[in-house]
Order: structure tokens, then sequence, then C-alpha cells
């Protein structure tokens, strides 16, 4: 882990996708905080645990209000349709004041540079632990 660099921070591991070489994932659109060709730690929380996944590249962004993505970017991202997902994600943001009418979220796009590192440790989770 580089501390140098942001933090990509998650607090599951949908579909798994934190052991891919590529990924996806959603987030409140914040201009700066997020930019095409950033390096960032992935990292899932969980309790008091924190496991390094690698570091990120982020190769694609678009942002929109969430409900104008289609169904297939919920599906690839969750697992679940696009009516279960914003379930989901408005579950998940539920103290965070947001207007789901009118916040923008963003898609991003992740290569995961460390993905060959994952490949070994993937039924033992507990050698990520940092």
């Amino acid at each position: 882990m580089n501390s140098n660099l942001p933090n990509l921070e998650f607090s599951y591991n949908w579909n798994n996708k934190l052991f891919c070489k590529y990924f996806t994932t959603f987030r409140t659109y914040i201009k700066d905080k997020y930019i095409i060709y950033g390096i960032y730690n992935i990292i899932l929380l969980n309790g008091s645990n924190k496991y390094f996944f690698g570091y990120g590249e982020i190769i694609s962004l678009k942002h929109d209000l969430i409900e104008n993505f289609p169904e297939h970017d919920f599906v690839l991202d969750t697992g679940y349709s696009k009516v279960t997902s914003l379930k989901i994600i408005q579950q998940m943001y539920k103290n965070k004041n947001i207007n789901f009418d009118k916040q923008h979220f963003c898609l991003l796009t992740i290569y995961n540079n460390s993905f060959s590192e994952l490949i070994g440790v993937k039924n033992d989770i507990k050698k990520l632990i940092i």
C-alpha cells in the first residue's frame, strides 16, 4: 500500500469484483475526486479490518443521474438488476442526505495493476490485511 495515493474504499465486494483484473464501481460524483489514469489504493473495509487489494487505475469515468445508467452497468457492477441495485444504493447512502433526483453518480472502470498477485490469495483473504 502506498500512503501517498488516495484510497478507493469498498464496504462490500460485490461479485467478488476486487479479485478481477477489471471491475466497475458506482460513486457519488465529486468533480476532481476521481481522475482518469489516476492510481488509487484498493481497500476493502470489513469491521475493524482493512484489506489491501492492490493498486487500481481508473481507465474510464462516466457520470449522470443514477437512474440514467443502463441496466447492464448495474448487472456488471453488483450482479443485480437495475431496480434492485438502485434500492441497494439508496440504502447504502441513506444517512448521506443525498437527493437522488439531483445528485450525479459516476461509474468508474478500474484496472487492477496488482491482479496477478491476488490469484494466490483468493481463498485466504487474511493475507491481504493491512
